[in-house]
Formats: C-alpha cells, structure tokens, sequence
C-alpha cells in the first residue's frame, strides 16, 4: 500500500474511534469526567483543523485547540475534519514531502513534511483516545476498543483503498 493510501487508512481509523468513543459516551450515564472526555475528543478535531489552516496556508479565523463542541455534534465535526485530511491526501498534486513552517509553543520555528504532521496527527489523537479510555473505564463505562488492530479487523469496516 503507497504511503497516500496508508496516510488516509490512518484518517479514516482516526475517525473510527472518535465515533466509537462519542457513541459510548452519548449512550453512557453521567460520570466526573465526562465533560473531559468530550472535551479531549473536541481538542482532537481542532487540533487537526489547526494543521490543516497551516499546511494549505488559509487565512481564516485561528483555531481555538480546546474549543469544546456540543456532544451531539462531535461526531459530524470529527467526519468534517477527517475528510479535509483524506480529501487532501489524496490529491495528488500535494507534495507529502513538502516541508511545513511553524512556531513550537516557545516561539522556536520549525520544519515538518506534511506526511509527518499525518502522522503526528494520528499518534496525537490515540493519544488522546487512551486518556478518554482511562476516564471512561474510571467512570465505571467500558471503554469501546479502539486500537488498530480492532479498527482493521471489524466487520463491517472497510479498508480506505485496501
């Protein structure tokens, strides 16, 4: 599998466990960290739509990374953003190798290729969804799995061009 095929299994995984873990915490009774949950699941949407403003360079109004939306709309908001990184990783004329210039928290610029911040996106987001799981599993809520190897084998879920 070329690595634009790989980059996108990635989003469309991605997206899996965030609608995974919005639909057990939408079905699940209230629990202390609760709004946590959804509050981290909001920050991995905005955290990719933050990237994404800087690798096609779009001037609009800057991302707020802990923005939280309503629960209810999560899952669409998760959708929107993963299809902008499926959309644009599969166009072929972007160049995944292209280098992307940014600011660290320290002010320090820095250079990434666009198939790191991919990646980088991916490996921030599970990151994420395992701090969800620990809430949930604390909250007295089994936690869905959500791992790859479970993304990759469930019935009913298709590989994006396999």
């Amino acid at each position: 599998m070329a690595t634009r095929q790989q980059l996108q299994q990635l989003f469309q995984f991605d997206l899996w466990s965030a609608r995974k873990l919005t639909d057990t915490l939408l079905a699940s009774s209230d629990f202390p960290e609760k709004a946590a949950c959804f509050a981290f699941l909001s920050h991995i949407v905005n955290v990719q739509k933050h990237w994404f403003q800087r690798v096609v360079i779009i001037d609009l109004e800057p991302v707020d990374t802990w923005h939280e939306y309503e629960p209810g709309s999560l899952k669409r908001k998760a959708r929107e953003s993963a299809q902008l990184w499926i959309d644009l990783i599969g166009d072929h004329e972007v160049d995944l190798s292209a280098m992307i210039s940014h600011r660290s928290s320290s002010g320090e610029e820095r250079f990434l290729p666009i198939e790191e911040v991919c990646r980088h996106l991916i490996v921030h987001g599970q990151h994420h969804r395992a701090q969800v799981a620990l809430m949930l599993g604390k909250g007295g809520v089994k936690a869905p799995k959500v791992d790859f190897n479970h993304f990759s084998q469930a019935e009913g879920v298709r590989r994006f061009y396999s």
